[in-house]
């Protein structure tokens, strides 16, 4: 239960309507909460570090 809440917005006004929106806006919080990095700068160190094959997909 706890990990499908945390894929949510911690404020209720963060809320999107769709649980894309609501992926995206987590992934936004996450990468300045536990790195304290910006989401650009989170995803650049993330593409860095995978397989050529996971790259060229994403």
């Amino acid at each position: 239960m706890h990990e499908r809440l945390a894929r949510y917005p911690v404020a209720d006004d963060q809320i999107a309507p769709t649980r894309l929106g609501n992926a995206i806006r987590r992934f936004e919080e996450y990468g300045y909460d536990r790195y304290r990095l910006d989401t650009q700068v989170l995803w650049n160190e993330l593409t860095g570090c995978v397989p050529d094959q996971v790259r060229r997909q994403v």
